[in-house]
């Protein structure tokens, strides 16, 4: 029986260097999950938006509630020797709403809150992958179906002086929210978004003039503010190559990411 012993005890050592090989790298979080819901409120538009970002990783997988698995990132060749570190994609945002007035729209584009709250459920959505080492990297979100109102804008121009306002609003706009969901008025904001651009679509050919950059103003608020002054040296540098025309948009964003954007044409005098 005393002969056995060592024999036995070998074979634990061999079983857990082998277990110990076949464990998986260590396991981390990924720095930032989150996936929301945008709605263009002015457009009649809704889509799907996730940010991803974390330790260098050559895989990522997103599953949704009922972890069915959703979407799969794979970097190949020299990027996956270099490794992939933040993700942010937005799905296609189909109208929510049929414009009978345009001759191009075809009902079958429709994809209305309702029937893409079906689609995309609310719910626990979970994020995995493998960094470039081979270490495992896991993340949880809640995508919720909070939609916050749309703001009303108003925009006030003097010369180069842009100014902007907003109030909260009390829907989504063109896209019709159905009773199932929480009423977009009662939905707390937690910050704006204001974004200022050339608007390219009413510039002759559809682009800037040769030479001019194109560029943006952006900024995030706090819920108390509704108001801000674009900076004349923005609003100068196309003014000097004769472009007045710029769009902009303002969003209400709601605790869990979700937002919703109104969006403005106004233009500016030339001298």
């Amino acid at each position: 029986m005393t002969a056995q012993y060592p024999v036995l005890a070998a074979s634990v050592l061999a079983l857990a260097v082998s277990s110990a090989l076949a464990q998986p790298g260590e396991r981390a979080e990924f720095d930032e999950f989150n996936p929301i819901v945008e709605i263009n409120a002015s457009d009649g538009d809704v889509g799907f938006h996730v940010i991803l970002d974390g330790e260098a990783w050559e895989i990522a997988k997103l599953y949704n509630p009922d972890n069915k698995q959703i979407l799969r990132a794979r970097s190949k060749k020299e990027l996956s020797e270099q490794g992939v570190t933040e993700v942010f994609f937005e799905s296609a945002e189909p109208p929510c709403w049929f414009d009978d007035e345009d001759p191009d729209a075809d009902p079958e584009d429709v994809v209305t809150v309702a029937d893409f709250i079906e689609r995309f459920a609310a719910g626990t959505y979970r994020a995995a992958g493998r960094t470039i080492e081979g270490d495992q990297l896991q993340a949880r979100a809640e995508l919720t179906h909070n939609l916050p109102a749309a703001p009303e804008v108003f925009v006030d121009t003097m010369g180069n002086r842009v100014e902007l306002s907003w109030n909260a609003g009390d829907d989504l706009g063109e896209c019709e929210y159905p009773d199932s969901l929480p009423d977009p008025a009662g939905v707390e904001v937690v910050r704006w978004e204001v974004v200022v651009e050339v608007n390219e679509d009413e510039l002759p050919g559809g682009e800037l003039p040769d030479g001019v950059p194109f560029g943006k103003f952006s900024v995030h608020l706090p819920t108390d503010s509704t108001h801000v002054v674009v900076p004349p040296e923005f609003i100068d540098a196309y003014l000097a190559a004769g472009v007045n025309q710029f769009k902009l948009e303002v969003g209400a964003m709601e605790e869990s990411g979700n937002q919703t954007f109104t969006e403005a044409e106004f233009e500016v005098g030339l001298e």
